[in-house]
């Protein structure tokens, strides 16, 4: 399994053809398509949100990208080198009704999600230090919540995460290239994992080479990713895995 421990990567903006990086990976290494066997992978997907106000219960967020309603999250928060991280839900998500009042212009999208049950020490202990720095302001609660809503006034360091699920479509020693419904910024490195078999996981950083739609449909998308972080062992038990799929062929 991936390890629930993330770190958030700077990642610049390059524009990269997928035939760009077919090019860079056969003068490489092997590539094997994988038309008759089948292998998936997790990834696990990292976005900075903006906190509009927080409760007990849940939050108001900003994010660039729509979260699916009904799937569960990982939020975390990071003051003065201390992380704090709370399970929620998505309960609503839309596209921002008013974008120019944003603090970034890439908080297109405003959603609703609600903390899972048990965290109330957490949650008190991250507003406790944010009422320290006086970044905390309680706003109107003209529909009688049950929890005070508190808006942040200084943007925090603060992320949103989950697993997400990819197809492999061609591999080498080097990357892959997958398809996912969900579109990733070229040069972000993402905590990712392969099923191999059902007993060989192998994890690593994969870093995103490239990122196009698919000719099929506007919301798949085929990636191209290099293998970073991989272990000696994992790339042997890739190896296998490579050159048995190429018997196959």
């Amino acid at each position: 399994m991936l390890s629930p421990i993330y770190e958030l990567r700077d990642a610049r903006m390059h524009h990269h053809s997928r035939q760009e990086y077919v090019t860079m990976e056969k003068r490489q290494y092997e590539r094997v398509r994988l038309d008759l066997v089948e292998l998936g992978g997790t990834m696990m997907i990292i976005d900075p949100v903006e906190i509009v106000n927080i409760s007990f219960g849940g939050a108001l967020i900003r994010t660039a990208y729509q979260l699916k309603v009904g799937r569960d999250y990982l939020m975390t928060l990071v003051t003065d080198g201390d992380r704090t991280e709370l399970r929620c839900n998505v309960v609503h998500s839309g596209r921002t009704a008013h974008e120019e009042k944003t603090r970034t212009k890439a908080a297109a999208y405003s959603s609703g999600i609600k903390f899972k049950n048990g965290q109330d020490g957490l949650i008190a202990d991250f507003l406790k230090s944010l009422a320290s720095k006086k970044v905390l302001k309680a706003t109107a609660v003209p529909d009688q919540r049950l929890s005070v809503r508190f808006r942040i006034t200084l943007p925090l360091d603060i992320a949103l995460s989950h697993p997400a699920r990819f197809k492999v479509k061609t591999i080498s020693l080097g990357g892959m290239l997958i398809q996912s419904d969900r579109a990733l910024e070229i040069n972000s490195l993402l905590p990712m994992g392969l099923s191999l078999s059902p007993d060989v996981w192998i994890n690593f950083d994969g870093r995103i080479a490239s990122c196009n739609a698919t000719d099929v449909s506007r919301e798949l998308y085929e990636i191209g990713v290099e293998f970073t972080r991989l272990n000696d062992k994992d790339r042997t038990q890739l190896k296998t895995f490579i050159d048995h799929a190429m018997e196959t062929q």
